[in-house]
């Protein structure tokens, strides 16, 4: 349960000249990332929301909303996986090997996990022209513990050239410690 919700725009000097995801230059649109920090304490949370809009091209614009999957989530998925793959198996047992047959469980585990984890290896991997999820997300936050006043935000960046440009366009909120952009290496 989300007890105490808060949202704030960023204000950033969002550069226009490429696609914040692939690096595209022209036919590009603002669009808004929210970026969500969620803490649980025990029964009761608090959620931070940033909001930004940064310049996605046609290709891209669906992976403004799309915010990556946290290990809780993975996990939970795995777990999906594995139910219905042992339900799977429950039903197929006459026509499986015997050791399959006798370890149900077991193989449904094995490979739900290896089949989870490829899912999410192949939607977050490097290397790649652009990414599935959000290519700007949310780091660090350094927040007032009493007023929940922000002092910094820490944003990383998937596409290295725009960060730069990014970190260049805002280099007065990054002097002053307001700001942190990573970017890969």
């Amino acid at each position: 349960m989300i007890s105490i919700e808060q949202t704030i725009e960023l204000n950033l000097t969002t550069p226009l000249d490429n696609c914040c995801n692939c690096g595209v230059s022209g036919d590009l649109n603002l669009y808004e990332t929210p970026m969500r920090r969620t803490r649980f304490m025990l029964f009761a949370g608090t959620q931070l929301t940033l909001l930004e809009t940064f310049p996605y091209c046609g290709k891209c614009k669906g992976s403004a909303a799309r915010v990556r999957k946290n290990p809780m989530a993975k996990f939970l998925t795995a777990c999906m996986v594995c139910a219905a793959l042992f339900l799977v198996l429950v039903l197929s047992a006459s026509g499986l090997p015997e050791f399959v047959s006798e370890n149900l469980f077991y193989a449904s585990a094995i490979i739900a996990a290896i089949a989870t984890g490829g899912y999410f290896y192949l939607r977050e991997k490097d290397g790649g022209e652009r990414s599935y999820y959000q290519p700007v997300s949310l780091g660090a936050i350094k927040q007032e513990f009493r007023s929940g006043d922000i002092r910094c935000v820490s944003l990383k960046l998937r596409n290295a050239a725009y960060a730069r440009v990014l970190a260049k366009a805002n280099a007065e909120m990054v002097r002053a410690g307001m700001l942190q952009i990573d970017g890969p290496k």
